[in-house]
């Protein structure tokens, strides 16, 4: 599997919305350490099914994997199973619930 800093799909599907995206100024994905998962105030991942598993087997020790207040997954595939269309939509619908939730205008 090639390791891109965005699928390509994603990147043609987020220009479409009008969001830029240059990948020769763009960083490769890094490996996710315990020192993030301690300074980060709130964590979402995408795709429980993936993602849960793997922060048990590689952050047992990190309280928050089981968290629900400090780590959130959403639904969401992958561009493997599916299409930025379906999912850029998804993602937006997530992110404006996290925002109000955090901005605390869901009271």
């Amino acid at each position: 599997m090639l390791v891109r800093p965005i699928a390509r799909p994603a990147a043609q599907a987020l220009q479409k919305r009008g969001l830029s995206f240059n990948p020769s100024l763009a960083r490769m994905p890094l490996q996710l350490e315990i020192a993030d998962l301690e300074s980060a105030h709130h964590i979402v991942a995408l795709k429980k099914a993936e993602h849960f598993p793997l922060m048990q087997e590689r952050f047992a020790s990190w309280p928050g994997t089981d968290d629900p207040i400090r780590m959130e997954y959403w639904h969401v595939d992958d561009t493997d199973r599916m299409a930025p269309e379906q999912a850029l939509p998804l993602i937006a619908a997530q992110l404006q619930g996290l925002m109000k939730r955090l901005s605390g205008k869901n009271r």
